[in-house]
């Protein structure tokens, strides 16, 4: 697999390809964070709705997974990755976490909260700390397919890349306690669907998946496709032109 992409994107002769950052911020050394809440959100970007997100991110990763060189089946999987991969978010208490009030154009993705308050707002929120976003959008991903249905993309790589798109999942996602877990809800490609938002519940499949994948497309392949939703991910959060 990976010897069909462009070869100069893993064997750069000169130069290593980067997508640059947007703005940078002096670090307040009062401003103590906890590592989990930077990995879930990003609080020095600009709000930004669930909706928008998830489109701009399907976007860009298609189109870089294009120019890599992925073939058809490839960039399809990658695209609804990234129109699905934050759709765990939607759980109303990671949506508190947020700060969303009820009056922006549906569910946030982004947040633009002080470092300082990040904690106390988790607290409040009632989000357990160390929970995955990830684990729920796969699972509302898994509760949506029919497995008797023939989709056009590949369910298994669907599933490991949003699984992986914050570096987990490889093979497990971390699961934490989680007493009195609300149902998420979301619409998946049209369809409503609606599952326990318990974060404490394994995805056991999620090893199987990732070996079928390492197999299918190679240790290095399949940390390449990964990438390409993690980058384009990256880039539509920092405000980062991808072209």
């Amino acid at each position: 697999f990976v010897d069909a992409v462009v070869a100069t994107l893993y064997k750069p002769v000169e130069d290593t390809p980067y997508i640059s950052g947007g703005r940078t911020r002096a670090w307040d050394a009062t401003a103590r964070v906890r590592v989990e809440a930077f990995d879930e959100l990003s609080f020095d970007a600009p709000s930004a709705t669930l909706d928008g997100h998830l489109e701009r991110v399907s976007q860009a990763a298609a189109n870089i997974a294009f120019h890599v060189g992925c073939a058809a089946g490839e960039i399809e999987a990658i695209r609804v990755a990234g129109k699905l991969h934050d759709i765990g978010k939607a759980d109303p208490r990671f949506q508190r976490w947020l700060g969303a009030d009820g009056q922006s154009d549906g569910p946030m993705a982004k947040s633009g909260t002080p470092r300082h308050r990040i904690e106390a707002a988790r607290v409040a929120a009632g989000w357990p700390r160390g929970g995955r976003h990830e684990l729920l959008s796969a699972h509302l991903i898994s509760a949506w397919l029919d497995p008797d249905d023939q989709v056009p993309w590949h369910a298994d790589l669907v599933l490991h890349l949003v699984m992986t798109h914050h570096g987990q999942g490889r093979p497990t996602t971390r699961v934490v306690e989680d007493a009195n877990p609300p149902s998420a809800t979301a619409t998946v490609e049209g369809t409503p669907v609606r599952i326990s938002g318990d974060l404490s519940i394994m995805d056991w499949d999620q090893p199987r998946r990732f070996r079928y994948l390492c197999e299918r497309y190679g240790y290095w392949g399949l940390a390449l496709l990964e990438s390409i939703l993690r980058q384009a991910d990256q880039a539509v959060s920092s405000a980062t032109e991808v072209v």
